[in-house]
């Protein structure tokens, strides 16, 4: 104890506490910047539910043959389907247009 009453050590809190906010404010920019970006994701449920309503809908227009324009309404989303013939009672060109809130995907299939 002798030895630190001998040694005198200069107060430097400002430079600290300056330190100490700097790191502080660097992890909440970086911690906001991440919740920012989880909430603005590209895709919300009811892109997902219109993905797998599309499939079933892809799966339906070619094991039934049903080659026509259509246009299914749902809770949440909306999905126009055009068809388009190639070739003369060849492939067909079906393509799947969702709209689900502010997101529009269009989603392109070729059926023989």
């Amino acid at each position: 104890m002798g030895l630190l009453n001998n040694y005198k050590v200069k107060a430097s809190s400002l430079t600290e506490s300056i330190i100490a906010m700097v790191i502080i404010a660097t992890c909440l920019s970086i911690a906001i910047m991440i919740y920012v970006r989880v909430l603005t994701s590209d895709k919300n449920i009811a892109s997902y539910k219109a993905e797998q309503k599309v499939k079933e809908l892809l799966f339906e227009t070619s094991s039934k043959k049903e080659y026509t324009n259509e246009e299914y309404t749902y809770e949440t989303f909306k999905i126009r389907k055009e068809v388009e013939e190639l070739v003369k009672d060849g492939p067909y060109k079906v393509i799947f247009i969702v709209d689900a809130g502010h997101n529009k995907n269009k989603y392109q299939y070729i059926i023989e």
